[in-house]
């Protein structure tokens, strides 16, 4: 892909601006701003336009979301297929033609970037300083791993030590293996402790189902208890909310009839009726008063104005005297300068006539006693000299002369520099022997690499195939109830994991729903025997009274009731024994009426108790029905698990023991495979290690010319059946790794003094040829220099010719003529500038005198001295007069300005005594309204009926409280009938009726807190020997753990293989990457660090681990990577990033790479060579980089062809 063009429609600060990236065919980019320039906006603006523009844009402190837009002009350097598009911010369609008129498919960008996503495309196809930095600390802080610094660059994953590390430490978080720290580690403690915790909760049920039942009746009495003393509870709070409410209802009859006398003739004002009241009476009285003030105002100031003393005539030229008098200042420094110009004529005239002598004695073709007294023939007696282009020419040849004999001299020095030098080397290479190739070795050796890696993935691969054997012995062993050996257990045909799921579920099914209906069955049997147990106690052997007796009763109550009346309207008095003795029959009618209405409750209750112990008989035969159902049912799976197993010849176990004898065969069979696959791994491992010493051989024979003696090695089947083989536990000597040593040492050596004396002769002839080029270059050089000499020469003999009375005369003489005739010139000019200047004073000065002469007659001032012919001093005179009209003039505006002011002032003045009449009627208007509101016709008569008013809405105030008061009292029932039934109640049966009710509910209280403290005995009893409601808690524990196990484990299992996948990848992209990248990521890195390091190699450490070092050149030595400064480590890592770039662009289509500022820390040499990189690989595809520093565009144009690079500034 390539980025033709980048549109900033309406994008962060951008407004319909557009950066043209299609310059090629070097397409490197530099795009500079600084900062605010939006150089970042810039940076976001391309990824929003290949992969969309993010929900969350912080781009929108300009253009809202709705009006983003970005566009841009792309081709496919495959096809060369051109795509023009607009990008805009959404969820759907954001992909559109160029005028917003159709979708454009989203694949089309797509099939540019083949696999490449938003992350992707960030991380390898963009570098930032940031990056960079965080690069170049992965390497110096990590262990110089090799696999780990390519992948790091390779995937633009600049932190992926940090990546491990945060993968280790959430494994070791999670769980130690031997250890007790991890938090998995503590939830198998827990677990383990739960178990056996589980273990020691075990009851006898008999007991404690005995418990149980009393502490269910228990329950049944106190929630009875509780139902009655809740009746009880709401019978006594109606009688005192009656009793309360009795002493609000005289003080509401009260406020009644008061309303009732104020009747409804006195409106209802509203609280802010007074208050306007008075305040618009208050602001009427104000406007009155404010009235009279401004008419004595508006008469004082019509007098002060009609008595000003102004003349017109004096006002219609003030602006003319006003002018005047600005331009005196200038007038009078007119005159001054006239007379400084007259005394500067003089001198002037003298410094004339000496340079005109100066010109004449340096010219041979002029008199030195020349006339310099008249003006216009100085021009024509002047020297004869070129014109004003030769005479430019000329300078320029005059400029040139010194730098051509400077470059001359050193371009014969330089040429003679360097035949020496390639003298010298030329005979240093022929002192040289013949090279000998070392690339055999050089190529065997970097495929081989550590030969203790081949011999140890050969011992560690027949170890593994030792260890599988063991594992399947151990696998076969762990097959409970089966006789057979690993052959046997190979062809065992199992039954279907289909039908050992159905019929294990069959029998689980069938296990459980005996279980449940046998508790349901005992449940039922409970549960009849409660209803029983309440039958009796609730029903016993009482016998209620009957109605005759209750009605006898109440017949007594009355006779001796009818008595006393009569007795008490006849005056008679009344005896204390006959009041004692109408108290009892009262109590004895009300205990009969209460028994009565208690025995009908009993009756009741006993149908229903009796219906209960029937209904629960009935459920107990229906539940042992189906307990005996559900009892065959498992007898009849049981049978089938056993068929099942019988037909396989395995003892069969319950259904959890099966499912785990399954799991181990299958085990066994990944065993054996697993044992087949290591020894196969086994076989090829020697397989490569034979070829490994196979091709050092060959290597070593065309390097040296001799054969290598091979030992005598045994064969692929003796040497398995030696690993196979653990009687002894002593391994043989492996003849083939003790050769792959010994012949690795030597090839070592011989491949190092080898590439030594190659890389001595190409430096040495890379030396000879650079400097063979450069002598032919200083050759040409130098007959360049002559040429130009010999030109400058011929150019200035003509321009010069017959100048200063020589043919070509020197050029400090020419140019000395030129010089003396130019200020002879410029002093002439500067003469005739004065007088000009002079002339023009003068007519300015005569223009302002007629001004003033003008004037005085407009104003008739005859006293004037300019009024008639001229005086001897005309502009003293002028200056006077002027200053004294504008005094006068100053005096008459003033008296203008006081009378306008007062003009403005009377215009206030009755503009207020509008207003203020207008605020008077609208202010009467309005308590016209409130007297018509309060019903009266005068003011006066407000005031008594606000009071009225007031006392009204105090009134029903009052009446509102009482009333909210009562409802309070009812509660949900309607005021009305609260009170007509507070009202029907006599106070002193009230105190009777609350007294008992109280009574009654403290009886109740103490029955059920009686009731309560049996309950929590028997609570107490039940939980000392009850186990359950701890072990079912225990148990809940437990679950809880087994799912943080479950997930834990799962999260661990996800550490574990992500840490071992990174592991694999990292050493799959070094094996596949080293070479070509290495290679690249050497060149590079070289250069970046202006050959401070010669290369990159690949060192072992003392683990034979691959680690990347830098090469010192001359031999100076290795420097590992973690060992590097700061910022050659971040050089390497720019190298190996460009490197694996470069190696993509091998393999795939290009794709854009963006740089953001990574060369910001790199001195000027090193950025130089940074640039110079990009600036190549732009041949290949197309390179941005964007910078905040212009210093970047500075050394591109000193590094840099002009077509090696293209510049682009934002912000102008």
């Amino acid at each position: 892909m390539i980025i033709e063009r980048l549109d900033l429609i309406a994008f962060g600060r951008f407004s319909g601006e557009s950066i043209d990236l299609s310059a090629g065919p070097t397409r490197f980019h530099l795009v500079y701003g600084p900062n605010e320039s939006g150089k970042s906006t810039s940076l976001r603006a391309i990824h929003s336009l290949l992969f969309g523009i993010p929900v969350r844009s912080d781009d929108n402190y300009v253009h809202d979301y709705k009006s983003m837009r970005i566009g841009g002009k792309l081709r496919d350097s495959v096809s060369q297929a051109v795509v023009e598009c607009v990008r805009r911010k959404g969820q759907q369609k954001t992909l559109l033609t160029p005028d917003e008129s159709g979708e454009i498919d989203p694949a089309v960008i797509a099939k540019m970037l083949p696999g490449i996503d938003a992350e992707t495309f960030a991380k390898r196809f963009g570098l930032s300083h940031h990056e960079l930095v965080r690069g170049g600390k992965e390497i110096t802080e990590g262990g110089g791993e090799l696999g780990a610094i390519l992948f790091a660059a390779g995937t633009g994953t600049g932190s992926l030590r940090a990546v491990q590390q945060q993968l280790d430490k959430e494994l070791r978080q999670l769980y130690i293996p031997r250890g007790s720290s991890g938090s998995l580690n503590r939830l198998l403690s827990e677990y383990l402790a739960a178990e056996n915790r589980l273990r020691e909760l075990r009851l006898l049920p008999f007991a404690y189902e005995q418990k149980r039942d009393d502490l269910e009746r228990a329950k049944a009495e106190a929630d009875e208890s509780t139902r009655r003393l809740a009746e009880e509870s709401t019978r006594l709070r109606r009688l005192q909310a009656h009793k309360s409410a009795l002493a609000f209802l005289p003080q509401r009859r009260a406020v009644l009839e008061e309303l009732d006398q104020i009747g409804t003739a006195i409106p209802l004002l509203d609280e802010a009726f007074s208050e306007k009241r008075r305040d618009w009476e208050k602001q009427w009285s104000e406007a009155n008063q404010r009235l009279t003030t401004l008419r004595e105002q508006l008469s004082d100031l019509t007098k002060r104005r009609d008595g000003l003393p102004i003349e017109p005539r004096w006002l219609e030229v003030a602006a003319t005297v006003k002018q005047l008098m600005h331009d005196l200042g200038g007038f009078e420094a007119e005159e001054s300068r006239i007379s400084d110009w007259q005394i500067e004529l003089g001198p002037l005239e003298g410094r004339i006539a000496a340079a005109r002598r100066a010109i004449a004695v340096a010219s041979v073709d002029q008199p030195a006693d020349a006339d310099d007294s008249a003006d216009g023939s100085q021009l024509a007696d002047a020297p004869r000299l070129p014109d004003e282009s030769v005479r430019s020419r000329i300078d320029e040849l005059v400029t040139e002369h010194g730098g051509l004999i400077e470059k001359a001299e050193a371009a014969k020095s330089a040429e003679e520099n360097l035949r020496a030098k390639l003298a010298s080397l030329a005979d240093r290479v022929a002192t040289l022997p013949p090279p000998v190739d070392p690339t055999p070795l050089v190529e065997a050796l970097a495929n081989l690499g550590k030969p203790n890696t081949w011999i140890e993935s050969l011992v560690t691969a027949e170890q593994d195939w030792r260890a599988a054997q063991r594992r399947v012995a151990t696998a076969v062993a762990k097959l409970r109830g089966f006789d057979g050996g690993e052959a046997e257990a190979q062809k065992l045909c199992l039954p279907p994991d289909h039908r050992i799921t159905e019929l294990a579920g069959k029998l689980d099914r069938a296990t459980r729903e005996v279980g449940r209906v046998e508790a349901e069955r005992l449940a039922e049997a409970a549960r009849r025997d409660d209803a029983c147990q309440q039958r009796i106690d609730e029903i016993g052997e009482a016998e209620p009274p009957t109605p005759a007796e209750r009605d006898a009763a109440r017949q007594t109550r009355d006779e001796s009731i009818g008595r006393l009346r009569e007795s008490a309207r006849a005056g008679e008095p009344v005896a204390s024994t006959s009041v004692d003795t109408l108290a009892e029959q009262i109590l004895e009618a009300d205990r009969l009426s209460d028994a009565l209405l208690a025995a009908h409750d009993l009756v009741v209750l006993r149908q229903r108790l009796d219906q209960e112990v029937r209904q629960a008989e009935a459920r107990l035969a229906a539940a042992d029905q189906r307990l005996e159902d559900a009892r065959g049912l498992r007898a009849q799976a049981e049978q089938d698990w056993l068929a099942l197993w019988s037909e396989v010849g395995v003892a069969a176990g319950d259904p959890e023991t099966m499912r785990v004898w399954v799991s181990d065969h299958a085990s066994l069979m990944d065993a054996i495979e697993q044992a087949a696959a290591k020894r196969m791994e086994a076989r090829k491992a020697r397989q490569r290690l034979e070829r490994c010493l196979l091709s050092l051989r060959v290597a070593w024979q065309l390097v040296t010319g001799a054969a290598v003696t091979e030992p005598e090695l045994g064969t692929e089947n003796e040497v398995t059946e030696a690993a196979a083989g653990e009687a002894s536990g002593d391994d043989a000597p492996d003849f083939a790794a003790e050769e792959l040593i010994r012949l690795h040492a030597e090839a070592t050596l011989r491949r190092d003094h080898g590439l030594r004396q190659v890389e001595e002769r190409e430096r040495l002839i890379t030396q000879r040829d650079q400097i063979a080029a450069e002598l032919e270059r200083a050759t040409t050089d130098l007959r360049r220099r002559e040429r130009e000499r010999a030109r400058w020469q011929t150019r200035w003999s003509d321009l010069t010719r017959g100048l200063a009375g020589q043919d070509s005369p020197r050029p400090e003489t020419v140019h000395g003529l030129i010089r003396q005739v130019d200020q002879w010139q410029r002093l002439i000019d500067e003469r005739e500038s004065l007088r000009r200047r002079i002339e023009q004073s003068r007519g300015h000065c005569d223009a302002y005198l007629g001004r003033v002469r003008e004037l005085a007659t407009r104003v008739n001032d005859a006293s004037s001295p300019t009024g008639g012919p001229p005086s001897s001093e005309p502009s003293r005179a002028a200056a006077v007069q002027v200053r004294a009209w504008s005094e006068t003039v100053d005096r008459q505006t003033k008296l203008r300005g006081e009378q306008e002011a007062l003009a403005e002032q009377i215009a206030t003045v009755e503009d207020r005594i509008r207003e203020t009449q207008s605020d008077e009627e609208t202010l009467r208007a309005s308590l016209g309204r409130l007297c018509k509101e309060a019903g009266c016709e005068r003011m006066e008569q407000l005031p008594e009926i606000e009071r009225a008013s007031r006392r009204r809405r105090e009134l029903e105030h009052e009446l509102r409280g009482i009333d909210q008061s009562l409802r309070e009292f009812a509660g949900g029932e309607s005021l009305d009938e609260f009170i007509r039934a507070a009202e029907a109640q006599p106070a002193g049966d009230l105190d009777v009726a609350i007294g008992n009710s109280d009574s009654a509910c403290q009886r109740l209280r103490d029955r059920w807190a009686t009731q309560q403290q049996t309950l929590g005995k028997l609570q107490g009893e039940i939980d000392r020997m009850d186990g359950s409601g701890e072990a079912a808690k225990v148990q809940q524990e437990q679950l809880h753990r087994l799912s943080s196990i479950r997930r834990q484990a799962e999260r661990y299992a996800e550490l574990t293989i992500a840490l071992e996948a990174l592991k694999l990848a990292i050493e799959d992209y070094r094996q596949r990457n080293e070479g070509p990248i290495l290679g690249k990521a050497s060149a590079f890195f070289c250069r970046v660090t202006d050959g401070e390091y010669a290369g990159l190699k690949v060192d072992f450490d003392d683990k034979d681990q691959p680690r990347l070092v830098g090469v010192r050149p001359a031999g100076l030595g290795m420097v590992a990577a973690n060992q590097l400064s700061d910022g050659t480590a971040d050089a390497l890592y720019l190298a190996l990033r460009l490197a694996s770039l470069e190696a993509h662009l091998d393999e795939h289509n290009p794709v854009p790479l963006i740089v953001d500022d990574c060369l910001i820390q790199f001195d000027d040499d090193r950025a130089s060579s940074a640039l110079a990189i990009l600036s190549e690989m732009a041949r290949r595809t197309q390179v941005i980089l964007f910078t905040h520093h212009r210093h970047l565009i500075e050394l591109a144009a000193a590094a840099l062809p002009a077509d090696g690079y293209h510049v682009h500034e934002l912000g102008k």
